[in-house]
């Protein structure tokens, strides 16, 4: 399986005392999407301080490498 590459985007979820969270971007390295929320979720935490309970996952979507849409000409 090969690994590739994922933009998660999450926050924490809104309360009374902050109504509307900042979002947190994390560039992920995972096999699917399933494991870069899992991902997404162990970096959240260390450096956010934001645990699954308390947050909320907004997109996940896959990078694509720019490489495979061009075509290389030898001639």
């Amino acid at each position: 399986m090969q690994i590739r590459q994922y933009w998660v985007l999450g926050r924490k979820n809104p309360s009374e005392k902050d109504l509307n969270p900042p979002l947190y971007r994390i560039r992920i390295f995972a096999k699917n999407p399933v494991f870069a929320k899992s991902k997404f979720w162990y970096y959240m935490k260390r450096q956010h301080k934001v645990r699954k309970c308390q947050g909320e996952i907004v997109n996940v979507s896959e990078v694509c490498p720019s490489f495979l849409s061009l075509i290389l000409t030898m001639y």
